[in-house]
């Protein structure tokens, strides 16, 4: 049986039982970055990440991906920056979603991690 390469992020949501956004969905489909277009914003308590993990924080989605992306202190920074701080000003924005291939990891190693940058950068 013939199978199909994923055309979209959105097709990708049936290979990982996650509701978070992560790198592997933008490499998976052979891109480094992608602009995406914020459709709405959410505040977590609790939200329960990688195994087993429960943390509280903010996220945003983006039109036509089912996943969200759990907002940490530098993507927070990096929208307050280009859109400020009201959700009626950072809803219907784009932004770039780009694989960082040198986020320092809680325990001091390089991985990759998805970062935001303004569509202009």
């Amino acid at each position: 049986m013939k199978s199909k390469a994923a055309k979209s992020i959105s097709q990708l949501d049936a290979m990982r039982e996650s509701e978070w956004l992560s790198t592997s969905d933008l490499l998976a489909i052979g891109k480094e970055s992608a602009p995406m277009k914020i459709s709405a914003m959410e505040i977590h308590e609790g939200a329960e990440m990688g195994q087993g993990k429960k943390v509280d924080g903010g996220s945003i989605s983006f039109d036509g991906v089912t996943r969200k992306l759990f907002l940490n202190s530098t993507n927070r920074k990096t929208i307050r920056r280009l859109f400020g701080d009201k959700a009626d000003d950072i809803i219907g924005q784009t932004v770039v979603v780009y694989v960082d291939h040198k986020v320092r990891s809680f325990g001091g190693e390089y991985v990759d991690g998805l970062r935001l940058k303004g569509v202009n950068e």
